[in-house]
């Protein structure tokens, strides 16, 4: 692809909003708020890139620490609503019991959402409380228009194998 062909399709993702869908399909961090909220490598699903095997690192006392290893850790995790056409609300709150008045306890956050027409349902990714251990759970969003029920799953969405990755 040439360089001017290339913009045309930067320009024409960007119209239409998809910049942000593709590294969020896979569930690369593409905003701030994941990162910033993910506090440990191990709480956006990283674990596997810190160096264990090495006697001394950076960081190493902290991720010893007791909370750092409590199941109550808020960690990256996939959601994907009901109703497919549903897009969720950046910053909106997850609470896993339906039908609460505030105030109440969150458990949760969506950090981002989309659309994705290659999956033909809305995404996003949040940070939730003990997230990877609720895999498969339904949790609820309360909004003005009434509270929209998701489901748990892995934080990446499209080809989860990699396989597209290794053509």
């Amino acid at each position: 692809m040439d360089a001017p062909c290339l913009r045309r399709v930067l320009l024409s993702a960007a119209a239409v909003g998809l910049i942000g869908l593709a590294p969020a399909a896979k569930a690369f961090a593409e905003t701030a708020a994941e990162p910033a909220l993910a506090k440990t490598a191990d709480d956006a699903g990283l674990a596997w890139a810190i160096g264990r095997s090495k006697p001394d690192f950076v960081g190493k006392r902290s991720l010893e620490r007791a909370t750092m290893k409590s199941p109550r850790r808020r960690q990256l995790v996939g959601l994907r609503t009901a109703d497919p056409a549903v897009v969720l609300e950046e910053g909106a709150q997850l609470v896993d019991v339906a039908g609460q008045r505030p105030p109440m306890q969150p458990i949760g956050h969506v950090t981002s959402s989309y659309h994705s027409p290659s999956l033909g349902h809305s995404i996003a990714l949040a940070m939730v409380v003990g997230g990877r251990a609720r895999k498969g759970q339904t949790l609820y969003v309360p909004m003005p228009a009434g509270e929209v029920p998701v489901t748990i799953t892995p934080p990446v969405f499209y080809d989860p194998e990699g396989a597209r990755l290794h053509v």
